[in-house]
């Protein structure tokens, strides 16, 4: 129910807190928590992006969280960085799902 919307993104997000305290070296709490902002239609902090950025780092060949990030990064006026994150989902050696969205970002990207 939208009343209670706020109180369980505060929740969910200290569980995700606490998920990212007990193994700070996962990317899925880095993950949830940058998606929380995303599933509630607000704009991310720029510690959630950080957090997506990390959590890329930690899986390289990952599409999904490249993908994430390549939005993120448009979304934030940095079109050089959202280029790098998401030329290799794009470009990959195989076809994933995230591919075409990928691609249709990157041809609406200022050169």
């Amino acid at each position: 129910p939208a009343n209670e919307r706020a109180g369980r993104l505060k929740a969910a997000r200290i569980t995700i807190a606490r998920a990212n305290r007990a193994d700070s070296e996962s990317p899925l709490p880095l993950l949830a928590y940058y998606r929380s902002f995303a599933a509630a239609g607000e704009t991310a902090p720029d510690m959630a992006v950080e957090g997506l950025m990390k959590a890329v780092d930690t899986v390289p060949a990952a599409p999904g969280p490249r993908l994430l990030l390549g939005e993120a990064l448009a979304k934030r006026g940095n079109a050089a960085a959202a280029r790098n994150a998401l030329i290799p989902v794009a470009n990959g050696p195989y076809e994933t799902p995230e591919a075409a969205p990928a691609r249709t970002l990157l041809s609406g990207l200022a050169q």
